[in-house]
């Protein structure tokens, strides 16, 4: 048997997407350190998207503030931050998109990068033509230390509440 609710409109199915930002670090904000860790707040970074939310290709930019520790004797750090995507194309439209994101980074000396693997993030809304997005994943990337520039790559199902 079919139910009909008239006037009710379900969200959109979870989709699989993926999306790039690729930027630099713009500000390393305050660095403390307490015996062999590290603390910084306020590490500020910006550049651009491309990949998909499921709604054909996407272009933006993002701006994103970062803090966390890292421990120098164990190479392993923490941190967490918040994200704002402006998006030009990818949407319903234009409009923005914040995402909150932690984890865990693991310092490589020997190899001279750190290895962001399987950090978890959600992404908590949307305004404009991005309206109604929620989702969460995982976002990875490997970095050279000592660099501003970076890369790092976010696997996520999404899906769409009706506006």
């Amino acid at each position: 048997m079919l139910l009909a609710l008239p006037g009710i409109v379900l969200a959109s199915p979870p989709t699989e997407t993926v999306f790039v930002i690729s930027g630099q670090t713009v500000d390393p904000g305050e660095v403390t350190y307490h015996g062999s860790v590290a603390r910084f707040k306020g590490l500020e970074a910006e550049g651009t998207i491309t990949g998909s939310l499921g709604l054909g290709p996407l272009e933006g930019e993002f701006y994103y503030t970062e803090n966390g520790t890292v421990n120098l004797a164990t190479g392993w750090g923490t941190n967490q931050g918040f994200m704002t995507m402006t998006i030009t194309e990818g949407c319903h439209g234009s409009g923005t998109i914040d995402v909150r994101f932690e984890g865990r980074t693991q310092i490589d000396l020997l190899n001279g990068v750190a290895i962001i693997a399987d950090q978890p993030f959600t992404i908590l809304k949307g305004t404009g033509g991005c309206a109604g997005i929620h989702g969460q994943g995982t976002r990875n990337a490997i970095v050279p230390l000592g660099s501003s520039s970076f890369t790092v790559t976010y696997t996520a199902k999404v899906h769409w509440d009706p506006q």
